[in-house]
């Protein structure tokens, strides 16, 4: 038998306007994180994502938050200790 290579897994682009009204659609009724998978397939489905990409986007949008509230809390503590 012969071995043929995989072929890579294309990956498109999801447009940043799809990102934004994914996150709208979510985050916009503040909802808690037991009841986001339900509302995530839906609002995936709705704009044609995959379930795995919108958990992508939530995922790396929660971790870019976390990362600036950091940022500025490390900034008011240096302010503050000045």
């Amino acid at each position: 038998m012969k071995n043929t290579p995989l072929k890579k897994q294309k990956y498109t682009r999801v447009p940043p306007e799809l990102k934004r009204l994914l996150l709208k659609k979510l985050f916009i009724d503040q909802m808690s994180i037991k009841e986001v998978p339900p509302i995530l397939t839906q609002a995936a489905s709705s704009l044609n994502l995959n379930y795995s990409t919108a958990k992508t986007i939530v995922f790396i949008y929660r971790k870019k938050r976390k990362a600036k509230v950091q940022k500025h809390k490390d900034d008011s503590e240096r302010i503050s200790s000045t």
